[in-house]
Parts: structure tokens; C-alpha cells; sequence
């Protein structure tokens, strides 16, 4: 018999010993197990670990001999199992652990929880690779019973132990061990297109997703922003739905400091879910504005533009520009497109959208919100130029705001108080304290939309300008699936067999590629104002839209782009010239 196989007849045989509850003879089984990997090379021991990783049966059995023989052994004279696989432990990674623990345990007591408040070591581990153990984690609450509804208290990635030589080591302080085959799953699935907003909401909400089909379904009301009452109803417990199981899956132990926000995040989360709805509905239309045109956007006045000027070619639309270094709507958070809704006759709705420079940050939703910055234009402020029509609908924001920051609170507590007295509610079910927060939320509400206002003002330079743009050169964009996408299914999307057209774009919508409008191309086919070796420094000469009549009697207007352009003196001292978009 060679050493591994020896190993692994132990182990069996520990597990019949326990499942028999023959105590004498478990200890004498472990001892010999003990004894065996302390006097079997090293690669056969990793070879029998290796293999356990797929037995949490018998892991499970380990951690129980572990914790008999650690109580006949206290005297030290002796090793205990876990000692016998130090080699493959490392002591940073136990280090963690009982620091986390602590940390969970001093939590439960600052809350004054009298109710057992159990913790779970949950290791990961895999068998292709270098490192053993991809994540630890220190789950609390639940057990025993279902795993599921344990939280994750906090976590540490690519562990370098042993998974299970970690949990048999653990066994003796920590009553539940348990070990997962395999990486720790990851709670979201990216899709490709995850860097336009729609896709990546989706993604951190796949409940929403489930509400496409109504949406497309309605005959396009979603597009004018016609929700039945049971439809909002129903994507606010979708939003609930999809908080709930994340919550556990976040770190606790990172929301300590965190400010406490109560409903607000799955407030926000709705309304960019209504939105998304409304798109969904108008056809998922995302405009894709290339950087070279974002550039020249971002050095073209938009204030005079009257919004009556602008055309539309969708109820609702999806600008994209990327996030933009400079403009951060929250720490960490950069502008990076808009929705465009235009579907409610004489109403006008944007909604800047902002995306985290650290990805991961937009799993942290259910506790801190996600940040956007909304603006609705109706028909007094539609015939108005643009920085008029803003500043106007800013003002009328903070006045309504600041109305309600300042009115009284209602004495929730003292209603609640009447209405037991009266009979009319069990005061088995009532709360010790419910506070009405109207008033400090628009407070903090006045705060939020004061700082972030000026950033709002320059991402909706670059929204009006692709609405400009749009309106302008209505043919200078063009739907294309983006690169990564299946070339066979493309290709497949022009057939003139409808079934297999409609099955291509099915099949290219379930692996999350859609057709995007691909915008600039005339622009990008001109040639680029800034060229020439300079003398002078050279320098951005802003741009504008000019309202150039025509028609019968010169009685129409029509947008013109006078781009702007980096102007200065050529090698012949020549200034550079204008350069005109013509539609």
C-alpha cells in the first residue's frame, strides 16, 4: 500500500469510527493518521489534501477527530492533527481569522444581540493551481441551519493554506468549518457590453431583466414613461429581491463606517430602473459618441441652443461618452452617458449616469446608492435656450426642497401611541422609536444636488451637444454589433431568411451584444484642424451651434456645427482655418 492510499484508508476509517461513535477507537485512528503524516513525504500528503477538497464529508469527519483528540492532548506532550499539517497552514491566513472573529464578535456585543450569534469559516479551494485556496471567509448568524442565510462578515482572497489543512487546524477553536470544491462563485456574470449603463445596471440587477419582455410587449407606453401603478409596483420588489441576497454577500465588516442611508439606495435603484425600462422599451437604442467627437463637444457652447430646436429619433435613448477624468459626480464616480427621454409630449427628461473607477464598487448598491443626476424640462422651460431652461428648473428644485427641509416633522410616535390606545393596531407589532426624516432627507437631498449640479452642467454640454449633433447629421451614425461579437451571427443578421435573422439576433442578445449606433464617422473621415508645427502656442478656439435659416423666405432653422478648433501659427505663418460639419 503506498503512503497515499494509506492516508486515505484513515481517513475512512475515522468516518466509520465516528459515524459509530466509538470514541476510544476514533482516538486511536486519529493517532494513527497523525502519526502516518508525520512520516509520509510531503508530495503524498499534498496528494491526499488535494483529493479531500471533493469530500467535505470526510473533511467534515477530520475536524471532528480534530476536536476529540485536541481535548486528550491539552497537555502538550502530544500533536494534535492540525500540528501534523503545519507545513501546509499559513499562520497569517490563521492570523486573519481570529482577528475577523473578534471584530464579529465585538460587533454582536456593541448591538447588545442576546440571541446566539454563531460564526462559519467557509474555505475555498481549487486543484489547478499554484495557490490552494482562492478566499476565506467569516460568515455569521444561521448556523447551524442553511448556509444561505449565514452573512458574509468579511473576507480575504488568495489565501495560501491549505484549505482543508486550514479547516482541520481551525476545528479545535472554530465549531463550524466548512469547505468548498472549486473557486468562490462570483455573485455577478459582467456582460460584454457592461460599459454602456444599461447593460451594466442589468447586470447588478438581473432581477430587472425579467420585466424586459413587458416592456417591449406595451405597445411602447413604457417608452412615453406610462407605468401602471402594479408595474412600478412590481420593478420596486424586483429591487428588493435583488438587494436582499447581495446584502449577505457583501463584508459586513466594511460597512461599519459607512453612513446609514435606510431605503434610499433601493429608492435611487428604482428610479434608474424606470428609466432602463422606458429604454428597454423604446428599443434599446444606445448612441456610442467616439472620444474625438466627445473632445470637440467638450469645446462647443451649448447655453443659447433652444431646446425646441432638438429632434429626437427615439422615445428613448442612451448617450454614451465614456468616463470622463475630470468630471466626478461622487468620489470615485465618473460621469460617463445619459438617458434621453422624449417619448411624454412637451416633456424632456435627462438622467446623467456615472460609472465607479474601481468596477467592484457597483455590487455596494444595496448600501450606499448609486449615483446619477436627473433633470426634467417641461413645456415652460422647453421654449427656453439651455442654460436658461437649467438654471430655471435648478432654482424651482431647491425652493421645493428647501420648503420641506424646513417643515415640521410629524410625531410618528405619538400617532402610533393613539392608534394602540384606540384599538387600531396590535401593540405587539409595534416599533420602540419610528422618527419621520422628511426634513433631513431634503436636507441632504439640498447638499447632494448643490455639489453635484456643476458637474451635471458639463456632462449636459456633452448630452446637448450629441442631441445638436443628431438633430444636425441625423445619417452620420450608424448601428454596428461591437467587436467581440460573433462574426457568423452578424453575419447571420442579414438574411433574408427571416427565421434565421430573428434566431442570429436572439442568440447575439442572449451572449449580451446588441447593435449600437456608432456616431462621428463623417467627422472622423475630415481632417484633424490641429496639424502643423507651431510657433505660438496653440490653443482651443471655442465652438458653437449656429441657427442657419433656410426654407422658403429663409423662415426655417437648422442646426450648424462651427467645430470648435486648436488654432495658433503654421511653420508659414498661416492661421489654421475653420472647420465647418455640413449637414
Amino acid at each position: 500500500m503506498d503512503s497515499t492510499t494509506n492516508l486515505k484508508d484513515l481517513t475512512r476509517r475515522i468516518t466509520h469510527t465516528l459515524a459509530g461513535r466509538q470514541r476510544a477507537t476514533l482516538l486511536q485512528e486519529t493517532r494513527a493518521l497523525r502519526d502516518a503524516l508525520l512520516s509520509t513525504p510531503e508530495e503524498s500528503v499534498s496528494a491526499w489534501l488535494t483529493g479531500l477538497r471533493q469530500q467535505p464529508g470526510s473533511v467534515n469527519a477530520l475536524c471532528s477527530a480534530e476536536r476529540a483528540l485536541a481535548v486528550v492532548v491539552e497537555d502538550g506532550l502530544e500533536k494534535s492533527l492540525g500540528e501534523a499539517l503545519d507545513k501546509w497552514v499559513d499562520q497569517t491566513d490563521v492570523d486573519w481569522i481570529e482577528q475577523v472573529s473578534g471584530e464579529a464578535e465585538e460587533h454582536r456585543q456593541r448591538l447588545g444581540l442576546e440571541r446566539n450569534y454563531p460564526q462559519l469559516v467557509r474555505l475555498y479551494g481549487r486543484t489547478t493551481t499554484v495557490l490552494p485556496c482562492t478566499a476565506i471567509q467569516v460568515r455569521v448568524g444561521g448556523v447551524p441551519g442553511p448556509v444561505e442565510t449565514t452573512m458574509l462578515w468579511s473576507e480575504r482572497g488568495q489565501a495560501n493554506s491549505d484549505p482543508v489543512a486550514l479547516a482541520i487546524s481551525l476545528a479545535e477553536f472554530y465549531p463550524t468549518i466548512d469547505v468548498v470544491p472549486g473557486d468562490r462563485p462570483e455573485v455577478f456574470h459582467p456582460g460584454p457590453l457592461d460599459r454602456y449603463h444599461p447593460e451594466r445596471f442589468a447586470t447588478f440587477h438581473p432581477g430587472v431583466r425579467s420585466m424586459y419582455s413587458a416592456a417591449r410587449a406595451d405597445g411602447g407606453r413604457m417608452a412615453k414613461g406610462e407605468f401602471l401603478q402594479e408595474e412600478l409596483q412590481r420593478l420596486q420588489r424586483t429591487i428588493i429581491e435583488d438587494m436582499n441576497p447581495l446584502v449577505m454577500e457583501l463584508p459586513h465588516d466594511r460597512m461599519a463606517d459607512m453612513p446609514r442611508l435606510g431605503s434610499a439606495p433601493a429608492g435611487q435603484a428604482g428610479s434608474l430602473g424606470a428609466h432602463l425600462l422606458m429604454w428597454v422599451a423604446a428599443g434599446r437604442q444606445i448612441y456610442d459618441l467616439p472620444p474625438e467627437l466627445v473632445q470637440r463637444f467638450r469645446q462647443t457652447d451649448v447655453d443659447d441652443v433652444p431646446l425646441s430646436l432638438l429632434k429626437y429619433p427615439y422615445d428613448s435613448m442612451y448617450l454614451y461618452w465614456g468616463p470622463q477624468p475630470d468630471l466626478e459626480l461622487e468620489p470615485g464616480w465618473l460621469v460617463d452617458g445619459a438617458y434621453v427621454q422624449s417619448g411624454v409630449e412637451g416633456v424632456l427628461q435627462m438622467l446623467v449616469t456615472a460609472a465607479p473607477t474601481d468596477p467592484s464598487e457597483s455590487a455596494w448598491w444595496p448600501v450606499k446608492g448609486e449615483p446619477y443626476y436627473f433633470q426634467g424640462f417641461e413645456r415652460d422651460t422647453l421654449g427656453m435656450d439651455v442654460g436658461t431652461a437649467v438654471d430655471t428648473v435648478l432654482a424651482s428644485e431647491l425652493a421645493d426642497l428647501r420648503q420641506r427641509a424646513a417643515a415640521k416633522g410629524m410625531d410618528v410616535d405619538t400617532l402610533i401611541h393613539d392608534a394602540v390606545a384606540s384599538g387600531d393596531i396590535d401593540p405587539t407589532q409595534v416599533p420602540l422609536h419610528v422618527e419621520d426624516v422628511s426634513s433631513r432627507t431634503a436636507g441632504q437631498e439640498i447638499e447632494r444636488l448643490t455639489r453635484r449640479h456643476a458637474t451635471y452642467v458639463a456632462a449636459l454640454k456633452l448630452v446637448i451637444n450629441g442631441l445638436c449633433y443628431l438633430t444636425a447629421y441625423p445619417d452620420d451614425s450608424a448601428p454596428e454589433y461591437p467587436a467581440g461579437a460573433p462574426e457568423h451571427l452578424i453575419k447571420a443578421t442579414s438574411s433574408t431568411d427571416f427565421k434565421t435573422a430573428k434566431s442570429a439576433r436572439g442568440r447575439l442578445a442572449e451572449l449580451g451584444y446588441l447593435p449600437v449606433h456608432l456616431c462621428g464617422r463623417e467627422l472622423m473621415s475630415q481632417p484633424h484642424p490641429n496639424g502643423g508645427d507651431h510657433h505660438v502656442r496653440a490653443h482651443w478656439r471655442r465652438g458653437h451651434w449656429r441657427r442657419q435659416p433656410y426654407g422658403e423666405g429663409r423662415a426655417l432653422r437648422k442646426l450648424i456645427w462651427v467645430m470648435p478648433m486648436v488654432v495658433g501659427a503654421t511653420a508659414e505663418g498661416e492661421p489654421l482655418g475653420h472647420l465647418y460639419l455640413v449637414s
